[in-house]
């Protein structure tokens, strides 16, 4: 089967774990074990629990407890635990959606620029993906207007990020609203990421998860976001489709068939204080935001759209020679990894600076000394 290489987590395989200053990253800083189980306030007792935990398969949709606190995060109703399977990440749920929903000739208009798996797993299924851009003029906003205008009798689905990766827009709740309208009117599936959920700077900005408004659709989580726990590889798909949960777990017997049963355990503890973590994580990326809005105005040849959610931002480089070529110098310079906008299907005039890690400060430093 041919593919096209994943060009940010090449990239990222490239540098990741052996650059000095990593200040690109779409996770915020993380936890150790340690305090994932000290977080139910006593440490002693967790490890008991943690070390006593037996190493069978676990439940191939994910453990009733586990799917009890994410069903959690979608309120009440009308999301419930039997509407949760639990998968590897975002990677897994976001090829389970395609295989389930996408046949060869159909048609899925995907909001760009974005995480390249949004493109390129819908063309394994044999579906055209219709690129729908989102652009710097419109505050990286996402027009409805612009995506009806896409819908022909070959479109199959929508997929949609908010809050948006690599920009930080969020999506206003009358765009979610005539969104609905327009996949309900045609039939569509949704495939809503929203595994910056949470993380908006302005509460009044979250929207209700896509499987609380619309039948068709899925709503993507994973723990590598709010709660900086992307080495638990714990994501999740919500729906409220019984027929497609059940063809969405069918192929995962072909994945990878049940997560680990540590992560799931951890998974668990770190939900029940979703709460406590997201609002750690929301309190550092407004320091590092404040941190790099002084930062620049003392630089007149880089601007951006202030993020409103997520833990990213895109930053616009006038650069004659384009974005990638003026990360490679502060990489070559400073140890400062920052990731051009291509690398997101974004033209070479930005780059994405990730604000959620405990060393921001630090690694602007570095990032300013280059400069």
């Amino acid at each position: 089967m041919h593919f096209e290489r994943f060009g940010l987590e090449r990239f990222f395989a490239l540098h990741e774990h052996t650059v000095r200053f990593m200040l690109t990253a779409s996770d915020p800083e993380t936890l150790t074990i340690n305090e994932v189980l000290a977080l139910d306030g006593d440490l002693a007792a967790g490890l008991a629990r943690f070390a006593d935990l037996r190493l069978g398969y676990a439940e191939p949709r994910g453990s009733r407890p586990l799917r009890e606190a994410i069903a959690a995060l979608y309120g009440p109703a009308p999301t419930r635990a039997d509407d949760i399977l639990v998968c590897a990440g975002a990677q897994e749920p976001i090829l389970l959606f395609a295989l389930a929903t996408l046949e060869r000739g159909d048609e899925v208009i995907v909001q760009t620029p974005c995480y390249q798996s949004h493109l390129e797993v819908m063309r394994w299924a044999g579906a055209t993906p219709i690129p729908c851009e989102v652009h710097e003029a419109d505050a990286w906003t996402l027009d409805p207007d612009r995506v009806a205008a896409l819908v022909t009798p070959r479109t199959k689905a929508l997929v949609l990020n908010t809050p948006h990766n690599p920009t930080g827009a969020t999506m206003s709740h009358e765009a979610q609203a005539a969104l609905v309208a327009l996949a309900d009117r045609h039939g569509l599936y949704v495939l809503a990421d929203e595994v910056y959920r949470g993380l908006e700077l302005d509460v009044a900005d979250r929207l209700p998860p896509w499987s609380n408004l619309y039948p068709r659709a899925v709503s993507l989580g994973a723990l590598a976001k709010g709660w900086g726990l992307g080495g638990l590889r714990i994501g999740w798909c919500a729906t409220r489709d019984a027929t497609l949960l059940a063809t969405l777990e069918a192929l995962k017997d072909y994945t990878t068939i049940c997560s680990p049963s540590p992560s799931e355990h951890l998974a668990e503890v770190a939900l029940r204080h979703t709460d406590t973590l997201w609002t750690r994580t929301r309190a550092r990326l407004a320091s590092n935001i404040a941190a790099f809005e002084a930062f620049l105005a003392r630089h007149e040849s880089l601007s951006w759209i202030r993020p409103r959610g997520g833990t990213m931002g895109f930053l616009r480089i006038a650069d004659p020679r384009g974005a990638t070529a003026w990360c490679t110098d502060v990489l070559a310079k400073a140890g400062v990894l920052i990731a051009p906008g291509p690398l997101f299907g974004a033209p070479d005039t930005h780059a994405r600076i990730g604000l959620g890690r405990a060393d921001f400060t630090t690694a602007l430093a570095a990032l300013e000394r280059a400069l």
